[in-house]
């Protein structure tokens, strides 16, 4: 909570969690095992560019973190 504090101008939406998942490829099924010790879900923020995005996750208490670019539609 302390680093939402530290971003909390940027948040769109905290997110939440992931729960068990699955990838779909070519019509095949495959559950992802993310193993008993990895946190994955989601956060939504506002950054000008990817390098700012990459900015506003210094001292973020996940060990690994993807960037994702909204695409406009």
């Amino acid at each position: 909570m302390k680093w939402f504090s530290k971003i909390e101008g940027s948040i769109v939406d905290s997110g939440n969690p992931f729960g068990h998942g699955k990838e779909v490829s070519d019509g095949k099924s495959v559950d992802l095992d993310h193993g008993k010790d990895a946190v994955t879900g989601y956060s939504i923020f506002n950054a000008e560019s990817m390098e700012a995005a990459e900015k506003l996750l210094e001292g973020c208490p996940a060990k690994v973190v993807r960037i994702y670019e909204a695409m406009p539609m």
